[in-house]
């Protein structure tokens, strides 16, 4: 069994819960397989198939292969809780200043497990107290780098980097600008707290339209990987009877997300057994493993990078609008 096989394999045996007892582990390179599984986000999920697997007595496991796993695993997961516990001292110390998460940690808490889901840079929207926070940040000791008037400039607080969001998308086109309104339309500041009370999660309907915009984005610029997927997949799961289809659907039509939604919700009952694979979805798994194209801005690497987008674009017009 390849590597990219067995990913793929314990992914499903750990969302469906249940052992695979049709395919042969063989040949596995369990180290290998640890560092494709780090860098596609899902380690502790491919962890959790091995273990599934293996106590039903379909796998062959060393010791020494298991203590490596076992150890690399319970090191990445204490380090998203040393990550989440940064967030919160951060917060307490720029209170009362409201900060709305977007991404990584906010998506944790829909996975089964939210100290699974790994999440790097702190994503946050304040809803017009962007200076604020830049000024609260730098009287902490913190460091404000880049352009306060783009999408985002970026906060330098040692080893918690954060981004913090003027608007959701680029505006800087008349297209962003309308899609920057309609996901403010939609969040209305319906926001709860999550682990402080000035850090706060949107509500289901901003959700799902900011993750599909955020995947979508992906897709054609900065290379998607298996993560981000399953971010959809147990947020569809878990929040589909609570969110408003009425408010939702028309946006996402709006936003050029529908076939996105559609594609990626089909790809997620595929992953829990509950459909058939397609050929697209082989292309998305192939897809995970495409480098992430070059955003320097010299004029050959841009003319590629822009060569690149047009053929992805073509390739998954069907897919991703």
């Amino acid at each position: 069994m390849t590597t990219r096989e067995a990913l793929f394999a314990f992914v499903k045996i750990s969302i469906k819960g249940k052992a695979d007892e049709k395919s042969a582990f063989d040949d596995i390179d369990w180290k290998e397989l640890y560092e494709t599984a780090s860098k596609q986000g899902v380690l502790s999920t491919v962890w959790n198939g091995i273990e599934i697997q293996s106590k039903a007595g379909l796998l062959k496991l060393s010791i020494p292969d298991k203590m490596f796993w076992l150890g690399m695993v319970k090191k990445y997961e204490a380090g998203n809780d040393t990550k989440r516990q940064q967030i919160i001292n951060f917060v307490h110390k720029i209170e009362p200043i409201r900060c709305i998460i977007l991404k990584g940690l906010d998506y944790a808490r829909y996975w089964p497990d939210s100290k699974q889901r790994s999440f790097g840079d702190l994503d946050i929207w304040s809803d017009g107290q962007h200076s604020e926070i830049n000024q609260a940040s730098l009287s902490i000791g913190g460091k404000v780098e880049g352009d306060t008037n783009s999408k985002h400039n970026e906060i330098d607080l040692g080893e918690l980097h954060i981004e913090n969001h003027l608007t959701f998308v680029d505006t800087t086109h008349p297209q962003g600008k309308r899609e920057n309104e309609i996901l403010r339309n939609v969040y209305r500041g319906d926001a709860t707290p999550l682990l402080a009370n000035n850090l706060l999660s949107p509500n289901v309907n901003f959700t799902a339209l900011f993750m599909l915009k955020h995947l979508q984005n992906h897709f054609l610029y900065e290379g998607v990987r298996m993560r981000l997927v399953m971010d959809w997949g147990y947020f569809i799961e878990k929040e589909k009877k609570k969110i408003d289809w009425d408010i939702v659907m028309p946006a996402m039509k709006e936003l050029r997300i529908k076939n996105l939604a559609d594609f990626l919700t089909d790809y997620a009952e595929y992953l829990r057994g509950e459909r058939e694979k397609t050929h697209i979805m082989n292309d998305l798994e192939e897809l995970f493993f495409e480098p992430a194209m070059d955003r320097r801005l010299d004029l050959i690497h841009s003319a590629i990078r822009f060569m690149n987008r047009c053929k992805k674009r073509w390739h998954w017009r069907k897919y991703i609008w």
